[in-house]
């Protein structure tokens, strides 16, 4: 055989699958070891360090009891491989133990508390999520579900995307180069299922399809969306579904290096098309894949804010630049993470009932750390002057 043929015989799929759960109370101990048995694989047993967290959990106020701890931890370590279950996930051709689901789920947001109560707690994790678009969508998710956001008992989060990693989404996607290739949706379930396996997930491999995703959607109703698609058909599409079902939907968007977050309360009110800021008629068009593609760069800016979009001089050049030296977009990672921080408070506020109204809402780190001007006030007008001189011809 040769190397060719052996790269290909050990090439890496990726792809993500139901992670298998096994109790080894008895229960399913034959089918471990027939698992055990079929494939090499790699076992966590992180035992010590579950038990010792759980004795936080239940005793905190014996925290400095040494003794005690030591008693309850050694009382876990010796009942052998029965505590919690043994989860194998394929893609990482690992079995890693975990807690109970109930015990796991209180250990993961045990630091949460008080600064988010008990209860407040359980209200996040008893709801549906449903997420579309897996580049700025992936560091949303990647913040909500360690938070203990969605996924909770016969809830799921269901996640969208068609495309896959590429080298050039590292910047602002946390992933590396052994999982370019593999479809972002696949990549984005692994760390969900690595960091909860009991969550429930649905996936939604070709994006929002008008045919086929209501009817998926309908039979989880959705508490929230979270909208992050880079085509501007589906985002109106997307918003649509929300706006006939009552359901709240937020987007991250990000300028250089500005976040700018929509709010949009369709559980309390009619909301106009993307907060007001394209006509009904635009609007329309988009529903009917009708708007003219030379008009997209208009309803794009309109959509962000035509002072918010004009605000910096290297977004605009960058933009731009798109199709001549550039690309693709230009996002910075950190102000993805930054819009994503965002988008996890509203999304616990609006779960929580709290008041949150529909618009559009900014945070500038420049503006925090009062930064000194990038470009000229000059240069700034250039490239004001250079769009719109775009947009007219």
């Amino acid at each position: 055989m040769s190397l060719h043929e052996k790269m290909n015989n050990a090439k890496y799929d990726g792809s993500w699958t139901q992670p298998e759960r096994y109790k080894l109370d008895g229960t399913d101990n034959d089918r471990f070891e027939d698992l055990l048995d079929r494939e090499s694989l790699l076992v966590h047993d992180p035992i010590a360090e579950i038990s010792d967290d759980l004795f936080e959990l239940r005793h905190p106020g014996d925290m400095e009891d040494s003794k005690l701890r030591a008693e309850f931890v050694k009382q876990f370590v010796d009942s052998g491989t029965e505590y919690g279950e043994w989860v194998h996930f394929p893609w990482s051709r690992t079995v890693v133990r975990y807690p109970e689901q109930d015990d796991h789920y209180r250990l993961r947001t045990f630091r949460n508390q008080h600064l988010i109560t008990q209860a407040e707690q359980d209200t996040l994790h008893n709801t549906t999520i449903a997420a579309f678009g897996m580049s700025v969508g992936s560091n949303i998710i990647d913040q909500i579900i360690p938070s203990g956001i969605g996924g909770g008992e016969d809830e799921v989060v269901a996640i969208a995307d068609f495309d896959r990693l590429a080298p050039s989404n590292l910047n602002r996607i946390r992933s590396h180069m052994g999982r370019v290739g593999v479809r972002k949706i696949d990549i984005v379930a692994q760390k969900i299922s690595e960091v909860d396996p009991y969550i429930e997930q649905v996936h939604l491999h070709d994006g929002y399809d008008e045919l086929t995703t209501p009817n998926i959607l309908d039979q989880h109703q959705p508490d929230i969306i979270i909208e992050e698609v880079d085509d501007i058909v589906a985002k109106a599409r997307v918003r649509q579904y929300a706006s006939e079902r009552g359901i709240p939907l937020v987007m991250a968007a990000d300028l250089h290096e500005t976040s700018l977050l929509h709010v949009e309360r369709h559980d309390l009110h009619d909301v106009k098309p993307f907060n007001g800021r394209i006509s009904r008629d635009m609007f329309n068009a988009l529903l009917a894949d009708e708007l003219p593609k030379d008009e997209y760069l208009k309803a794009n800016i309109k959509i962000l804010g035509a002072r918010n979009a004009l605000s910096s001089a290297r977004f605009i050049d960058s933009n731009m630049d798109i199709g001549k030296n550039l690309a693709g977009i230009p996002q910075l990672g950190a102000i993805a993470t930054a819009g994503a921080a965002l988008t996890d408070r509203a999304i616990r506020e609006i779960l929580l009932g709290r008041k949150l109204d529909s618009g559009i809402y900014k945070e500038s780190a420049g503006n925090t750390l009062r930064t000194e001007r990038i470009s000229t006030r000059r240069e700034h007008a250039v490239s004001i002057g250079r769009l719109l001189r775009s947009m007219k011809s």
